[in-house]
């Protein structure tokens, strides 16, 4: 909740994308929940890979952290913000 709440008060991510991110990382973590390395293709701001990084780390198991990796061809503006 409180990552949501941070990355809706930038605002440079508008509400509808952040629930489908969220909505789609949720599917991808139940889905894949011991992946450890995650590539998030055509990434834009990498919002998908931060949702599954911080639901990986909500599960509390100790084990090695799931790491990520974000590509695009360029930045968006707004990412330097």
């Amino acid at each position: 909740d409180a990552f949501a709440a941070v990355a809706c008060r930038t605002g440079v991510v508008c509400r509808k994308e952040l629930f489908e991110t969220y909505a789609a990382a949720t599917f991808i973590h139940a889905k894949f929940p011991h992946a450890r390395r995650i590539a998030d293709l055509a990434a834009g701001h990498g919002l998908l890979a931060w949702f599954l990084l911080v639901l990986d780390g909500a599960a509390g198991a100790p084990r090695r952290p799931r790491t990520a990796v974000c590509v695009d061809r360029r930045m968006p503006p707004a990412a330097e913000a």
